[in-house]
């Protein structure tokens, strides 16, 4: 999958990069009509042949909210894989357009989601490599901070500082905006 910068959204659904450079020997879409294209509720795809959106390719919603800004494009699979080189092969994200990064932090090409949605990371680590759904955000002040997924052995909550999250009710946008 190639090495990418991507900004954690909270309520985001599933990892969506920018695809319009991106080149990989081992991806393949979803085709619209497969069980695949079910889990997401995706739709279809008519955009040009490139990766992420060929002919029958699955497509599924892919929300940036610092331009208010949801699109439909293609959803493929490919093997992520980790700074510990742990590979996931066959996991699944969508392709967008570099206009759609407008708003994003210098660098990052694309958002990683971690609500409760079917193929959101956390979801697809759990389910791939038989680990608990769950996830931890270090975000320090400055520096680089950290997402651990499916880490149950050892409980430090006393010791931070916690941030409650809302829960969605099923099917309501996740994008909320606060003063």
């Amino acid at each position: 999958m190639g090495s990418h910068r991507a900004v954690i959204h909270l309520g985001g659904q599933h990892l969506w990069i920018d695809c319009d450079n991106y080149t990989s020997d081992t991806y393949a879409p979803i085709p619209c009509d497969s069980p695949k294209c079910e889990l997401p509720e995706g739709i279809d795809c008519n955009s040009p042949t490139r990766p992420g959106c060929t002919n029958n390719t699955c497509g599924t919603a892919s929300s940036n909210p610092f331009i208010f800004y949801i699109t439909s494009r293609g959803l493929l699979e490919d093997t992520l894989i980790s700074r510990g080189n742990v590979e996931l092969s066959q996991f699944m994200f969508s392709c967008v357009n570099n206009d759609y990064l407008a708003g994003l932090t210098s660098g990052a090409a694309g958002m990683l989601g971690i609500s409760r949605f079917v193929i959101s990371i956390h979801k697809q680590v759990a389910e791939k490599m038989n680990v608990p759904d769950k996830f931890s955000i270090c975000a320090p002040s400055f520096g680089i901070g950290k997402l651990s997924i499916g880490i149950d052995q050892l409980n430090i909550s006393s010791l931070l500082k916690t941030t409650l999250l809302l829960v969605n009710k099923p099917g309501e946008n996740q994008i909320y905006v606060g003063d």
